[in-house]
């Protein structure tokens, strides 16, 4: 009878896999754990999917003016799926008690991948390439329709080709601090006249309607507040509610006539909001108004995740 050696040769390059290792590379090196775990069809599979999920995403990106509650949606599919992959990784690893290296998992390879990735992700982080850009709320100034902790997709391409038009929440820089991010609502346009009385908004010469609702008590920072809350609606018929506590310098003004190019910007939370009625804000002008808010897709209250902002 013949006889097998079937003994392991003296040159084998043997290790065994650690699982925490695969599911860190699958998390950072995308999808790198497979290769390193031995498994470089999967890792080809995993390359395959995210990169038409990244075409199918970026063409959805440049068409926000869809639901955005299909972006939140798709959003939340790709961290099921990097999740679900990390820990396939793993498990790949964890069972693979004795692994004999190969060429793909040689440390140059996953060397060349990180450079290629970290070109990817410096290329995406060009203005040009990026369709949605992501927010957070540090401040109540746009209570109640943005409050403290949420965090937002906005659309920097919404004002390309258009103009802002009344009603949109944007995302704006101070002509005096240029540096700082601000979210306030459009409420006056080139050659509009506005005005506050009594807390009411004249828009060129004409009061917003207002509809009182009830008051609320909330803690943005530590301390409660009581907010009396109001419905207020745009001459188009937009609507939206405002917080108002107590009379403010803000509640009276002069008549503002906007000169051209230029925006009249108010805060939803309208006792705690530094906007166009004060010198430290002024007038917008149409060039630092960068983006339009699109929907909240995290929030301290979960109840809000989701929620479409007008």
């Amino acid at each position: 009878m013949p006889t097998y050696n079937t003994s392991t040769p003296a040159n084998a390059d043997f290790e065994h896999r650690k699982w925490w290792i695969a599911g860190l590379l699958t998390l950072f090196l995308s999808g790198t754990g497979y290769l390193y775990a031995g498994h470089p069809k999967r890792f080809i599979s995993y390359v395959f999917i995210v990169l038409s999920a990244s075409v199918v995403i970026g063409l959805i990106g440049f068409r926000l003016d869809i639901n955005p509650q299909i972006i939140l949606a798709i959003t939340f599919i790709v961290v099921i799926f990097q999740f679900l992959t990390v820990i396939d990784s793993s498990i790949k690893a964890f069972k693979q008690n004795a692994f004999q290296k190969k060429w793909f998992n040689k440390w140059w390879v996953y060397l060349i991948f990180a450079v290629i990735l970290g070109g990817a992700v410096q290329l995406a982080a060009y203005k040009p390439f990026t369709a949605i850009r992501s927010f957070d709320i540090p401040s109540a100034s746009m209570s109640p329709t943005l409050k403290v902790g949420d965090y937002l997709f906005a659309d920097p391409y919404a004002y390309k080709n258009k103009a802002p038009t009344r009603g949109d929440v944007v995302i704006l820089k101070l002509p005096s601090n240029p540096k700082v991010d601000f979210v306030e609502r459009v409420i006056g346009l080139p050659g509009d006249t506005v005005q506050f009385k009594n807390g009411q908004i004249f828009l060129n010469g004409q009061p917003l309607k207002i509809l009182k609702i009830g008051k609320i008590t909330e803690t943005p920072h530590k301390q409660p507040v009581t907010y009396t809350i109001q419905r207020e609606t745009l001459p188009s018929g937009q609507s939206y509610l405002i917080y108002d506590k107590y009379r403010s310098s803000g509640d009276d003004t002069k008549i503002f006539h906007i000169p051209a190019d230029h925006y009249f910007v108010v805060g939803d939370n309208r006792d705690n909001s530094l906007d166009s009625r004060f010198p430290e804000t002024g007038f917008i002008p149409r060039e630092n108004i960068y983006a339009q808010v699109k929907i909240i897709y995290y929030s301290k209250s979960f109840s809000r995740i989701g929620t479409v902002v007008k």
